[in-house]
């Protein structure tokens, strides 16, 4: 009984830290436009993640977020990329996106907390969060375009 009362103490003590490390870590806040085929415009408040430590924590240790939110994770260049839930409570769409703001691929409602791989499979220069299901919601689809200043095409 001691020594699990003492990892339990342990388990406590680690996701306190973990928590508090997470909301010392400050995220830019932005906008960004997913154009779809069939012509819907779907406008996105968003955080943006480009530093190793904001890249680390995503959305790691949130309890929810608004319908129209979401982060963009923004790399050095294009390369193959995995993700995980680790720590992520809310379940998510992932989007991933060429140089150019090309959807190039979609990997729909992930599950919070998962540890699971969920990879890219091609290179991709960045990766969208957003809520579960709002993908299929708003009928965005591989090819569609994502409009923002990352991606050099707003007009």
């Amino acid at each position: 009984m001691k020594a699990i009362l003492s990892l339990l103490i342990m388990f406590c003590a680690f996701n306190v830290g973990a928590q508090n490390m997470s909301k010392d870590v400050v995220f830019e806040p932005d906008f960004l436009v997913i154009k779809t085929q069939s012509g819907g415009i779907h406008k996105f408040n968003i955080e943006i993640a480009k530093t190793p430590q904001q890249l680390e924590y995503g959305l790691m240790f949130r309890q929810s977020m608004a319908e129209d939110a979401g982060m963009l994770f923004l790399f050095d260049r294009e390369r193959v990329v995995s993700m995980w839930m680790k720590n992520t409570y809310i379940p998510l769409d992932i989007i991933f996106i060429d140089r150019n703001g090309l959807v190039k691929k979609i990997r729909k409602n992930n599950k919070a907390l998962s540890l699971k791989s969920i990879n890219s499979s091609e290179r991709v220069f960045a990766v969208f969060e957003i809520n579960a299901k709002i993908v299929d919601k708003l009928s965005i689809n591989e090819n569609d375009v994502v409009l923002h200043s990352a991606f050099n095409n707003l007009r």
